[in-house]
């Protein structure tokens, strides 16, 4: 049986706010999904990198799915070792993408200026 508040342990980045802080808490974990392509009906099988995730001062923990935008930010600070981005602190930003052939805003997720600055040195 399906329980509905197991889903509120699940966050998407379009739950999230510009300027809204995150604390990676692991090193995330690649998991197969599968969905239904908006375009075509047919179902696609592809992988997602999902993050234990502390949002500000909240002790509480979520699980959240990154978008490609966000994993290729944050690779490009940290590397692809995700082992390095554990404990890092995040911050939400909006920007503007090409979606199904349309302008969008969309969350991504950026290292805070203080923790790139620590990554370089």
């Amino acid at each position: 049986m399906a329980n509905t508040q197991d889903l509120k342990n699940y966050l998407k980045m379009s739950d999230l706010t510009e300027g809204q802080s995150l604390k990676l808490l692991d090193a995330g974990e690649i998991k197969e999904v599968e969905f239904e392509d908006k375009k075509t009906k047919e179902m696609i099988k592809t992988k997602v990198l999902k993050f234990n995730v502390q949002i500000g001062s909240s002790m509480e923990t979520k699980e959240l799915t990154l978008n490609k935008i966000s994993v290729k930010s944050l690779e490009d600070s940290l590397g692809p070792d995700t082992e390095k981005w554990a404990g890092q602190t995040c911050i939400v930003e909006s920007v503007k993408t090409v979606q199904f052939g349309e302008i969008k805003k969309m969350n991504i997720l950026t290292l805070t200026a203080w923790d790139a600055e620590k990554i370089k040195s």
